[in-house]
């Protein structure tokens, strides 16, 4: 299924619920769909969206955000949380929790074959942040 196909049938279809405190201001939706791995959403991701890379990322586990659209979708094990926020402000305060949250993720690693030494390629995770705040 398309990513905008999964998103729009969260909408319809999820339980959802809204969170409004201080900095936070988003509604979320939550569902359980079984049978599907997380490459459903990485070979299906539409412009603005970025895989947010942790140490957990599996078949069975992702995170993606969307700064331009302050979106952000996790997947664990057939759960999908999907939330939308209302202002930059909040979806930063997300990015920055779950920047304090996840270890590190990697891109790549290289390993040079003349020497065997090791380069890990991390994300910027700064380029998640929504612009304009």
């Amino acid at each position: 299924m398309k990513l905008e196909n999964r998103i729009q049938s969260l909408r319809d279809n999820a339980g959802n619920a809204e969170r409004v405190d201080g900095v936070h201001n988003y509604k979320f939706f939550r569902a359980t769909v079984s049978g599907v791995e997380r490459y459903e959403i990485d070979f299906s991701m539409t412009a603005g969206w970025l895989q947010y890379d942790t140490s957990q990322d599996a078949g069975y586990f992702g995170v993606w955000v969307n700064p331009e659209t302050l979106q952000t979708l996790n997947f664990a094990e057939g759960d999908y949380l999907f939330c939308e926020h209302r202002t930059a402000e909040s979806f930063n305060a997300e990015i920055e929790h779950m920047n304090d949250f996840y270890d590190s993720g990697f891109i790549a690693k290289t390993i040079c074959p003349e020497t065997g030494d090791m380069t890990v390629y991390e994300q910027n995770r700064a380029e998640f942040m929504a612009q304009g705040v």
